[in-house]
């Protein structure tokens, strides 16, 4: 999650901090390569030279990006991309087979892209984000949605599907996924070579 100033930083467990670091060695691995935005002017040459592409505000009623979201953050690969609207797509209409209106349930994308220099930020305020370029936020490649609301209105479904699809996802090595309790999101990251492995 990408928040506000005012936003009180969540106490996060050392225990907790463990797991994700573990949880996201895989992903590290693949992108071992792959350079890291050190700023925010760094974000902007990539979207201005195509690595970068926009992430639609509300493309239909799959998912919306929350207003947290700063706007010159609003960006991800083009590979990340397509698998975010895969994911809402998959996971929304499973949960219309299930009985739910889609006009009354969507996700909410809670972090896509982030310079170090933001993520060190999130440190400094004892956010749950590992360290600097190490995150895969840093290299245009993941995204985290936000499963707060659910929690809130009891939508335990809801939760569950959106797991069983990430991981279906997972399972056919597209993505690599892990739970950020702490602050109620599940983060994703694709793989780099999604287009090839599809």
């Amino acid at each position: 999650m990408d928040p506000k100033p005012m936003d009180k930083p969540p106490q996060t467990p050392q225990a907790e901090l463990e797991v994700i670091k573990r949880a996201q060695q895989r992903e590290l691995t693949w992108y071992q390569d792959t350079p890291s935005y050190e700023t925010t002017a760094d974000v902007a040459r990539a979207v201005e030279g195509g690595t970068l592409t926009a992430v639609p505000d509300f493309p239909g009623y799959s998912y919306r990006l929350s207003a947290k979201i700063r706007p010159e953050f609003r960006y991800l690969t083009s590979s990340a991309n397509q698998l975010l609207n895969r994911v809402a797509e998959e996971w929304l209409e499973k949960m219309q087979a299930g009985g739910d209106a889609a006009e009354k349930i969507f996700l909410v994308v809670s972090s896509l892209t982030r310079s170090v220099e933001f993520q060190h930020e999130l440190e400094a305020k004892g956010f749950p984000a590992v360290e600097g370029d190490t995150s895969t936020h840093t290299k245009g490649g993941a995204f985290d949605i936000s499963i707060e609301g659910f929690l809130k209105h009891g939508n335990q479904e809801a939760i569950v599907v959106l797991k069983a699809v990430l991981q279906e996802l997972a399972h056919q090595g597209l993505l690599n996924f892990f739970a950020e309790p702490s602050i109620k999101v599940l983060h994703v990251a694709v793989h780099p070579d999604y287009q090839d492995l599809l």
